[in-house]
């Protein structure tokens, strides 16, 4: 981690720790992984991938195994085409919570990407299955339903996509 980076973490931990200890019951207080987890997403929502990568990876530090954060950096490795290391992120995660659905997702955009597109498929429905409402898992099962030729399957997951989109049925 960067010194930059590290400093802005320490100061985020810090200052949510002190705003925690006022009155709030300790469940609701934010954990130090929790705090970075939230300023990652926030990098990452501004594509600076690689300083959520960064914020992503210290969370992990400081609560190993937490499936959240670990999809998260399966998210950023992906964007930054480290599909290894996305698919090999994704694939602990559902060591730890099998059938997750975010994990199955960038699991199989990881493969999709490595022209794994068999496998990809595989996931992807996977995915689906376990949440209906990941639009993203969709999208990404039809293009890889079209890199192996499958047009019409694809239209169907497309069109299923659309139709639960419009319906209010799937999440953002």
């Amino acid at each position: 981690m960067t010194g930059r980076i590290l400093a802005a973490a320490a100061g985020l931990i810090l200052a949510a720790g002190t705003a925690a200890a006022d009155d709030k019951p300790a469940a609701e207080k934010p954990t130090p992984a929790g705090v970075l987890l939230k300023e990652g997403r926030k990098l990452r929502d501004a594509k600076e991938y690689e300083a959520a990568r960064e914020f992503f990876e210290a969370a992990d530090k400081l609560s190993p195994g937490n499936p959240a954060v670990m999809v998260q950096l399966a998210w950023v490795c992906n964007e930054q085409q480290e599909h290894d290391k996305a698919a090999r992120v994704a694939q602990e995660v559902l060591k730890i919570e099998p059938g997750h659905s975010d994990a199955l997702s960038e699991l199989g955009y990881a493969q999709f990407k490595q022209k794994l597109y068999a496998k990809a498929i595989v996931s992807l429905k996977k995915a689906v299955e376990k949440d209906e409402k990941n639009w993203t898992a969709y999208g990404y099962l039809a293009d890889a339903l079209r890199a192996v030729g499958e047009k019409e399957e694809a239209d169907e997951v497309e069109a299923t996509r659309k139709k639960k989109m419009s319906s209010g049925k799937v999440k953002d």
